[in-house]
């Protein structure tokens, strides 16, 4: 009996070594197999200015003296050469500290910043904007331009510039204007984010977001059912991009778009956005809501 009972013990002792073996050398799951989620920010509303810019279409931060810049239009259509565009100065709490900081624009849309100097879309001309002084240094007509929307500078100071009307984008190195890029597939091309080997777009016409690549302008686009793409910020390994309608949206690193944020049942519009880094803070321009609307990304 206990010959029985000392063998028994040892066959369960050897099934239990045995299963610890196999569980041991089960294989993990390789980082291909495992599913990882996006991880989408969500829009609080920090702050919002008062009324008073009239059309307001785009905003940029001066991360030099912590101020906000924004182009506001005026009286509409907004490619009305009607010299009543204006750009207003307003601070890191809302406070709009001069309504018409520059005045005697036509349709004032993107603006870009390099040094000292402000560089604005202003339907025919880039206009260039000394800081400092607070005066118009010099308007620049494009040739053939008609409704020129958005603006980036790279870091060799080569400032782009998307025509909608033209579907082109021109660029200004300092003396001279160019063609980069003409295009039916631009689709009416908006808001520009340059990077060092393209430009990251959103169109308004064709409703698309789409990259194009500097050494020979290819288009290739990423995402599309984007009506009246406006506005294109870097965030994280991906992008913040409005469309005119009242939306913006996270585009991931794989080019998936997720709504963060949508204003059109209260006919808020979203137009040409600003993004700080420093301060996980969205600017977004209300358009016909003659506003800009702070948000915190979390």
């Amino acid at each position: 009996m206990k010959q029985t009972i000392m063998l028994f013990a040892m066959i369960l002792m050897a099934i239990s070594c045995k299963s610890k073996q196999e569980q041991t050398n089960v294989e993990a799951p390789t980082v291909d197999t495992v599913k990882t989620e996006i991880a989408v920010p969500v829009l609080t509303k920090r702050w919002e200015t008062d009324t008073l810019l009239k059309t307001a279409e785009s905003v940029i931060f001066n991360k030099t003296l912590g101020v906000f810049y924004v182009s506001c239009i005026g009286a509409v259509p907004p490619d009305a050469k009607d010299k009543d565009g204006f750009i207003a100065k307003v601070d890191q709490q809302g406070k709009i500290m001069q309504a018409k900081w520059i005045t005697g624009l036509n349709g004032p849309k993107g603006m870009a910043i390099k040094g000292d100097t402000l560089f604005v879309a202003d339907i025919t001309d880039l206009v260039m904007i000394n800081i400092t002084s607070s005066k118009i240094l010099k308007k620049i007509p494009i040739k053939g331009a008609k409704f020129l929307n958005d603006v980036d500078i790279d870091a060799n100071g080569l400032v782009y510039i998307s025509d909608t009307g033209t579907n082109s984008v021109h660029s200004y190195d300092g003396k001279t204007v160019k063609s980069f890029a003409v295009n039916e597939a631009l689709g009416g091309p908006n808001g520009i984010y340059n990077e060092e080997e393209r430009l990251v777009m959103a169109s308004f016409g064709k409703g698309q977001v789409y990259t194009v690549n500097k050494a020979d302008q290819k288009v290739e686009m990423k995402v599309d059912s984007f009506a009246g793409g406006d506005g294109v910020e870097a965030f994280r390994d991906g992008y913040l991009i409005s469309n005119w309608n009242g939306e913006v949206y996270y585009i991931d690193k794989e080019w998936k778009k997720h709504l963060l944020l949508d204003t059109k049942a209260d006919k808020i519009n979203a137009a040409d956005i600003e993004f700080v880094p420093s301060q996980n803070l969205l600017l977004v321009p209300g358009f016909f809501g003659n506003k800009v609307t702070a948000y915190d990304v979390k």
